[in-house]
């Protein structure tokens, strides 16, 4: 999933500036991206478009005038066209999905826990990383297998990518020791069961083989009871088969 934020979170107080903060993320199968990547390139070639360079979704504002504005040249019917294809080169394909975590910063200001610009950025990162993490176990289930995904985010500037980076082992850190002690947990919980099933195996083993023996006796008895004189050109005789029975038991 490659996601880059609204703008710099502002901070408590500031004022001049948009009251929402937000994160949008869009999830791309490896099996997609070549398809999408080769489409949105013949889509900026086409003779009624010919933009060149990189797309930044501000540049379709009526009012943008940035020197790298790669649409500057077309008229605004001609940029909305434009944008429209693009995305629709994302939203047709089923495998694609949009993720977008919007904060309302003077509200989350109002969090004892909200303290400044990195806490706005975190927790609305959080929620959208939490829901990029459900579509993966939601795809896993599908397909039946376990589906790995990759994070990209935007480089904001060395202190906040430094930030990010031990926000996310922490909470990895904390995942693993969950699991951990889950795990514990289960043994823990499973050891007395375990000593259960020993017992009635133990139990149910010597149950078996008492029947077994009992079952043999119980022919070894019938055949000493037989009638023999008819079969004496088959079988040994009854004080041979006696001690063959005895020695087998």
């Amino acid at each position: 999933m490659l996601h880059d934020e609204s703008q710099t979170p502002p901070t408590p107080g500031q004022k001049g500036r948009p009251r929402y903060f937000i994160i949008a993320g869009v999830i791309i199968h490896e099996a997609q991206w070549h398809g999408i990547a080769s489409e949105f390139k013949a889509l900026k070639a086409k003779p009624e478009f010919n933009v060149r360079g990189e797309v930044k979704w501000r540049y379709f504002g009526p009012t943008n005038q940035d020197e790298a504005n790669c649409v500057l040249h077309l008229d605004q019917e001609h940029r909305h066209r434009f944008r429209d294809a693009m995305y629709s080169i994302l939203v047709r394909r089923k495998a694609v999905k949009i993720v977008c975590g919007i904060t309302d910063v003077p509200e989350a200001y109002l969090l004892r826990y909200v303290e400044g610009p990195e806490d706005i950025y975190h927790y609305t990162y959080k929620g959208v990383s939490e829901r990029f993490q459900y579509f993966l176990q939601d795809m896993s289930r599908t397909v039946g297998a376990e589906q790995l995904g990759l994070m990209v985010a935007d480089h904001r500037g060395k202190k906040q990518d430094e930030g990010l980076r031990r926000r996310d082992l922490a909470v990895e850190e904390r995942d693993e020791l969950k699991a951990f002690v889950k795990s514990a947990d289960v043994e823990l919980r499973c050891e007395p069961q375990r000593q259960v099933l020993k017992g009635s195996q133990r139990a149910m083993k010597g149950s078996v083989s008492h029947i077994i023996t009992v079952g043999l006796k119980d022919i070894q008895t019938r055949m000493l009871q037989t009638n023999f004189k008819v079969i004496t050109s088959a079988v040994p005789d009854k004080a041979d088969l006696l001690r063959r029975t005895e020695e087998a038991a």
